[in-house]
C-alpha cells in the first residue's frame, strides 16, 4: 500500500494565519478587560475624575470658569471707571475751592475797612469761581462734598477746613465806628485763616 502525504502549507500561509488568530486573541482579550473594568467597582475618586473627563463636564466646567473670569474683568474695569470718576471730581472741588479762597484774599489785601473784610468773606460763596456748575453753590455745599468722596485720612482736614469756614462767617458783619486798631486786628485774622490757619485749602486739596 502507498503511503500518500499532504504537501505542508507554504511557510507565507503560515504565518499570515498566526498573525489572523493572534489579532483576534488580542481583540478578545480587550472586550474581557472592558466587560471586567465595567464590573469592577469604582471608587469615589475614579468615579469623579472620570466625570470630569466627560467631554459634556468639561465644556461646562470651562464655560463657568469663562463666565467667572469675564464677570470679574467687568467688574474691575466698573470699579477703574468710578474711582477715575471720584477723582476726577475731587480735582474739580480742589480747584473751585481753591480759586474762592484766592479771590477773597485778593479782595481782603485791597480791604480798608470792614465793609473789605464782609466782601471778602460773601466771596467764599459767590459765583467767582471756575466751573458753572458749582456756581449756585455754597463754600459749605462744596466742602461737604470733597469730604464724602476723599479717603479716610484726609476727611479730618477738611473737616477741619470746614470748621474755618464757620469761624470766618462773623466777619460778614462790621461796626461802620470801629478803630482803625479794631479793624487791622481782625483784618489780620481773617488773613490768617484764608491763608495760612486751617481753612487753608491748599494744606489739604490734592
Amino acid at each position: 500500500m502507498v503511503e500518500t502525504r499532504e504537501d505542508p502549507k507554504p511557510a507565507g500561509a503560515l504565518d499570515e494565519h498566526l498573525k489572523d488568530w493572534l489579532v483576534k486573541e488580542a481583540q478578545v482579550k480587550d472586550v474581557i478587560l472592558a466587560r471586567l473594568a465595567e464590573d469592577t467597582p469604582q471608587s469615589p475618586r475614579q468615579k469623579f475624575w472620570a466625570f470630569l473627563n466627560q467631554s459634556f463636564t468639561l465644556w461646562f466646567l470651562s464655560s463657568i470658569l469663562v463666565g467667572g473670569l469675564s464677570l470679574a474683568y467687568t467688574e474691575w474695569q466698573e470699579n477703574l471707571l468710578e474711582r477715575q470718576r471720584t477723582r476726577a471730581t475731587i480735582e474739580r472741588l480742589d480747584i473751585e475751592i481753591s480759586s474762592r479762597v484766592t479771590t477773597a484774599i485778593t479782595r481782603l489785601d485791597s480791604a480798608e475797612d470792614g465793609v473789605g473784610l464782609a466782601q471778602a468773606v460773601k466771596l467764599l460763596d459767590s459765583d467767582s469761581g471756575v466751573f458753572l456748575d458749582y456756581r449756585e453753590r455754597s463754600m459749605r455745599s462744596l466742602l461737604f462734598e470733597l469730604s464724602r468722596l476723599v479717603e479716610v485720612q484726609e476727611r479730618v482736614e477738611v473737616e477741619s477746613a470746614l470748621g474755618g469756614y464757620k469761624d470766618v462767617q462773623p466777619f460778614r458783619a462790621w461796626d461802620p465806628e470801629e478803630s482803625e486798631e479794631t479793624f487791622q486786628s481782625r483784618h489780620a485774622a481773617l488773613r490768617e485763616e484764608l491763608s495760612a490757619g486751617r481753612f487753608s485749602v491748599r494744606e489739604w486739596a490734592g
